[in-house]
């Protein structure tokens, strides 16, 4: 099985399970495995599985129906909370039928399911997906109509982890502050401030407040603070 037809297949044969599985558990697993660089190459890695005459539909620089429908549910509370896998699959797809007239194919009643069919339809799911994900990722009111809490998706870390994370983004903060007051674009002073200080993996979620204090942490360092002065005064 040639490797890019592998997840498509393992989609479509999992019929049954995605029938059952909420669309949120897949929003979280990628809210925190997917940082912001690594959703924007994974969409146009999907978005490129498409004809160039398609790719085109799914552009983000210039204004397309697609997405404004796909974005018009995130302002809808609860919906891509209470929804299926497969019912988001059915949504994106028909969203897509409506507003794109290559889609269109799919409403034939002679539609075969191949595999080059199979890689599209689970390339438009897994593009939206991911989509839906950055903006999760970056709105809080969003998460909350998705009934997804930060607690289900922010990475706990310890104290000293936590300091030297909050003190790299200040950093990063106070560069990308300086870059805009030389006159450079914000989109030019991000790209100067990843390369002032390279980007790793907890930035984004750090940027987002999605980071937070271990507290068991705190409470182990309190009781050696503790023990010492009990032992030594």
């Amino acid at each position: 099985m040639n490797n890019k037809d592998k997840h498509p297949n393992n989609f479509f044969g999992n019929w049954d399970n995605i029938k059952k599985t909420p669309f949120k558990n897949a929003l979280v697993v990628h809210l925190k495995n997917f940082s912001q660089d690594r959703i924007v190459k994974a969409i146009i890695y999907e978005r490129m599985q498409f004809p160039k005459s398609v790719e085109k539909e799914f552009r983000f620089d210039q204004p397309n129906k697609y997405w404004k429908r796909i974005n018009a549910s995130l302002k809808n509370p609860d919906f891509l909370g209470r929804i299926t896998v497969l019912d988001a699959y059915k949504f994106f797809l028909k969203v897509a039928k409506d507003n794109i007239k290559y889609f269109k194919k799919y409403n034939k009643k002679d539609f075969e399911l191949n595999q080059k069919n199979k890689n599209e339809l689970f390339s438009l799911y897994q593009m939206t997906l991911l989509h839906l994900a950055g903006e999760l990722h970056s709105n809080a009111e969003f998460r909350k109509n998705a009934n997804i809490s930060n607690s289900k998706i922010a990475k706990k870390v310890n104290p000293f982890t936590y300091i030297k994370l909050k003190y790299r983004l200040s950093k990063r903060f106070g560069a990308f502050v300086r870059f805009e007051k030389e006159g450079y674009s914000a989109d030019e002073a991000r790209k100067k401030v990843d390369k002032l200080y390279p980007v790793i993996d907890d930035d984004y979620l750090c940027e987002r407040d999605l980071i937070q204090l271990d507290k068991s942490w705190v409470f182990l360092i309190i009781l050696i603070a503790v023990a010492y002065y009990l032992n030594n005064y």
